[in-house]
């Protein structure tokens, strides 16, 4: 059944409205949600489901969302189940990706001088710590940042 025509909730059985996807990748798909311009739905595909529970995992990164941590990354905020109760996916803030650019980026000399035509030694030191104090704070929480590339 298309996704558009799944029946899916949160965990207090508020209906959550899948509407156009608007990115996929190998585990899921992320979708904009009807009546809600600011989040939008990770949902993950068949394959990765049946690949192992990731009902813990999802569980974990949604108790571990809070307010400081929303102020600079877009962790799940809430469980979302299908119409036979299993978690599928999660629910996060939509970041408009015309507002920010990727941070690797930087790293090029060739990539740098496209897209930071401005950033001279002073911004690199600064965007770089930036990022350590990002990662500082989610490792404080707990918060491990990976990838399952397998």
């Amino acid at each position: 059944m298309p996704t558009s025509q799944m029946q899916y909730y949160d965990k207090s059985h508020n209906s959550i409205i899948i509407d156009k996807e608007i990115g996929k990748g190998g585990e899921g798909r992320v979708c904009l949600i009807k009546g809600n311009k600011n989040v939008v739905a990770k949902l993950y595909l068949d394959k990765a489901l049946q690949k192992g529970d990731k009902s813990g995992k999802i569980k974990a990164m949604c108790d571990l969302y809070d307010n400081e941590i929303a102020k600079f990354s877009a962790l799940p905020q809430k469980e979302i189940y299908d119409s036979n109760g299993k978690i599928v996916g999660f629910i996060m803030e939509h970041l408009n990706l015309n507002d920010f650019k990727e941070i690797h980026l930087l790293y090029g000399i060739k990539d740098r001088k496209k897209h930071f035509d401005y950033a001279d030694w002073g911004f690199m030191v600064h965007s770089a710590k930036n990022l350590a104090c990002a990662v500082e704070t989610l490792h404080s929480k707990g918060i491990v940042i990976g990838d399952n590339c397998w």
